[in-house]
């Protein structure tokens, strides 16, 4: 994926000393490379992106929450093996840094090979450590249709 495509147009500026010593930039570094593990299909990349904590949390669309660690990674690791090629597009970035606690919200433009497109939206929570920003949530959850109906192509 193009970084010009996973940041933001426009996104709102961090609030006064938020960025101290680069904590957006940095912010949004440690998102990006979530997705560049993700598109990469890249375990050991992904390890490096989430805190190995037992409050890590994340929510696949249409699934059940997985809390841990461990439950996390083996979910990455049954994606990625069940994956032969996946792209993101990131859309309407929003990044907020608060304290040793960060979000970003986006939408997830995702393309399977190329047949199924489907969007979501998304919120990847992150936590300061000291090796950087790492992710301890993300919930992604399908956008509607023009019906209104969730999006389900990506169960197919």
């Amino acid at each position: 994926m193009a970084e010009h495509e996973r940041r933001a147009k426009g996104a709102s500026s961090a609030p006064a000393g938020a960025s101290e010593g680069g904590s957006r930039e940095a912010l949004e570094r440690a998102n990006e490379a979530y997705y560049r593990a993700f598109e990469e299909l890249d375990l050991a990349a992904m390890d490096r992106a989430w805190a190995h904590v037992p409050y890590a949390a994340c929510i696949h669309p249409g699934q059940e929450a997985l809390t841990g660690w461990d439950d996390v990674r083996q979910s990455f690791e049954a994606i990625f093996a069940g994956t032969e090629e996946i792209h993101f597009k990131l859309s309407e970035l929003r990044f907020e840094v608060r304290g040793d606690i960060a979000w970003a919200t986006l939408v997830e433009h995702i393309r399977h090979g190329d047949d199924v497109l489907v969007e979501v939206q998304s919120t990847n929570l992150f936590e300061r450590t000291k090796d950087g920003w790492r992710m301890i949530l993300h919930h992604a959850s399908p956008v509607s249709d023009e019906a209104g109906e969730p999006d389900t192509d990506y169960l197919q």
